[in-house]
């Protein structure tokens, strides 16, 4: 067994690294080529974001899979949730998504959807990650695939989507889209004004090199300002591949996915759910909400694959993460920053306000520690070090662990006191900062 391309939300890593090389790309599309040939599997369709390595990630994968007799349907720029749709309601056995997701554009990535499980699973990774260190590229020219270009796939997904929401049901409302010049940027406006609204665009003129930079979801200063200065009735960003989403009222108020899980709880559809689920990541002021609420929030581990999991276990529909990835399983069994965008203005228009009510905050510091080395927080002293700070908390909880896609460890302290969580925050991260640097010597 290979140590696996794969981390916690597909591969990703900066252009030039491996296995995001032109050599390794190709051995990669022929892994994931072999991989379906092995399971009677012919037809995939793949898209991207509009990162400038896009084109050369996209050519190079064909090259491996065209190895292999499989129809390669490149549907161009599309939406992950667009793609993830497509795969799980049309005749296609795979789908692959170039992405780096919110990260800016020197990175890119994959997102492998199946049509039985969505998101491929570990195994399914592990197998790929295997064949691309075994398997040889292709001996014989006999049986080789072909390709075919459709840039209207999308069409089932917006159709889909004008079907669940009355027409015109924004008429005369103002919103501001943030579209990170990403995979949103001219079908996220387009449905919205063919449902009435009046939309103010930000960030939607791709240059390749201008994705996730300074905007979007990771970046929503802008969106809350221009939501202010407009006098807009609400705001929304969405990252690079169109699967998170960060709400702005009118008022500038930032609301992340924790607010949008509990405004979604207002909705009719979400009303009589038992169960929400959301991450160990999430704002303890959500739990103490859905307690509030008869409703009982479940806690995963980060990703939203993990929410998924969760979600399919417990047959609840709304799940999700502070960063903005939104599941609602009435539409689709993966996050979506347009649908969850709609569902909101559905909710706050059913609520005859815009002023957004949710929850308060438990005060939350996080920090991002730079790593040169990943080792085992569950072991000595590493556990020692934690345990000791978390009896210093308050009335609080402390998360520690590492990015599953940056070479970073992530140091979440909330407590009654932002002052006191900083506190304790701040000499977490250096204890742990200083025994991680001597490992590495």
């Amino acid at each position: 067994m290979h140590t696996t391309l794969f981390g916690t939300d597909g591969i990703r890593t900066t252009m030039g690294q491996e296995p995001l090389t032109p050599k390794s790309l190709v051995q990669l599309g022929n892994a994931i080529g072999y991989w379906m040939t092995q399971q009677n599997k012919k037809q995939l369709v793949l898209a991207h974001d509009t990162r400038l390595s896009c084109s050369l990630v996209k050519s190079a994968l064909k090259t491996g899979l065209l190895q292999h007799s499989l129809t390669v349907t490149d549907a161009c720029v599309l939406p992950t949730p667009a793609l993830f749709n497509t795969v799980k309601e049309s005749a296609f056995d795979v789908g692959i998504m170039i992405t780096a997701s919110h990260n800016q554009y020197h990175d890119n990535g994959l997102k492998i959807f199946t049509k039985e499980y969505g998101k491929t699973t570990k195994q399914q990774e592990q197998k790929i990650s295997d064949f691309f260190h075994t398997v040889q590229s292709v001996t014989s020219y006999e049986s080789l695939g072909n390709t075919i270009v459709d840039t209207n796939i999308s069409k089932n997904y917006q159709d889909k989507i004008r079907k669940l929401f009355p027409k015109k049901f924004l008429q005369n409302s103002t919103i501001v889209l943030d579209c990170a010049h990403g995979a949103f940027s001219l079908l996220a406006p387009d449905i919205l004004r063919s449902f009435g609204a009046n939309v103010i665009l930000l960030s939607n003129e791709p240059t390749g090199k201008n994705i996730n930079f300074k905007c979007g979801s990771q970046y929503p200063q802008a969106l809350q300002q221009s939501v202010v200065t407009h006098k807009a009735n609400i705001g929304f960003a969405f990252d690079g591949d169109g699967d998170r989403v960060i709400m702005v009222d009118k008022h500038g108020t930032i609301y992340n996915g924790d607010h949008i899980l509990a405004l979604l709880l207002q909705n009719p559809t979400y009303q009589d759910q038992h169960h929400i689920v959301s991450t160990i990541m999430a704002n303890q002021g959500l739990e103490t909400y859905t307690i509030k609420h008869n409703k009982k929030m479940l806690r995963t581990s980060v990703g939203d694959k993990n929410v998924l999991k969760q979600m399919q276990e417990e047959n609840c529909l709304l799940g999700g993460e502070p960063s903005g990835h939104i599941i609602l399983r009435d539409f689709n069994e993966t996050s979506d920053g347009l649908f969850t965008t709609l569902r909101i203005l559905e909710t706050v228009l059913l609520n005859k306000t815009w002023d957004i009510q949710t929850f308060k905050n438990y005060p939350q510091v996080l920090i991002n520690v730079p790593v040169a080395l990943k080792k085992d927080l569950s072991l000595s002293p590493y556990t020692h070090i934690i345990k000791k700070h978390q009896k210093n908390l308050t009335d609080g909880r402390l998360v520690v662990r590492y990015s599953g896609t940056e070479p970073l460890l992530r140091v979440m302290i909330e407590d009654t006191s932002q002052e006191h969580a900083q506190t304790v925050g701040n000499l977490l991260s250096q204890e742990l900062i200083q025994t991680l640097a001597q490992e590495v010597e």
